[in-house]
């Protein structure tokens, strides 16, 4: 008896690990974001490769000490086809003042307070930034890190998601 209660809750909760994924990736793809001078951008420009999306604020701490290791990263894997994007939680003015003193060679988006709404659908509960998801070439969720993501884990999540 217990034995089929645990498998019961075990396909309930994977069934809802399923359809959060699918909504996170469904609300990702028609979220709107602009660049930094206001040009209106779509994540669904990048579909066909992988993509490390980062959520953060200029305001957060752990996610500007993060920052020059991601650009690094990005630099590193562009060659193979991995794109990285900042989502700013944050206004487009506080972005460009945080990039005079640490500039980053990959894009940086803005979401403004909006972007708060998508976190708990692509699976930040605690609305915790900085978060990151990793997309496959589909554009669907296939990793996600709450807090400052390692070097070891993106390379790790990379190498199982060719």
């Amino acid at each position: 008896m217990l034995t089929t209660l645990f498998r019961q809750f075990r396909l309930i909760a994977l069934s809802a690990l399923l359809i959060a994924a699918q909504a996170g990736a469904a609300s990702l793809d028609t979220a709107r974001f602009s660049t930094l001078d206001g040009k209106p951008v779509n994540i669904t420009a990048l579909r066909g490769k992988r993509v490390l999306v980062n959520f953060w604020a200029t305001w957060c701490g752990p996610c500007r000490h993060e920052m020059p290791r991601l650009d690094h990263f990005a630099r590193t894997w562009r060659p193979r086809g991995v794109e990285v994007v900042g989502i700013a939680l944050d206004d487009s003015a506080h972005v460009k003042d945080f990039l005079k003193k640490t500039p980053v060679s990959y894009p940086l988006w803005i979401a403004g307070d909006d972007g708060m709404d998508l976190l708990p659908a692509l699976g930040d509960g605690g609305i915790v930034v900085p978060f990151t998801v990793l997309l496959n070439r589909q554009g669907k969720p296939v990793a996600r890190w709450t807090g400052e993501v390692t070097d070891a884990d993106l390379n790790r999540a990379l190498t199982a998601n060719p």
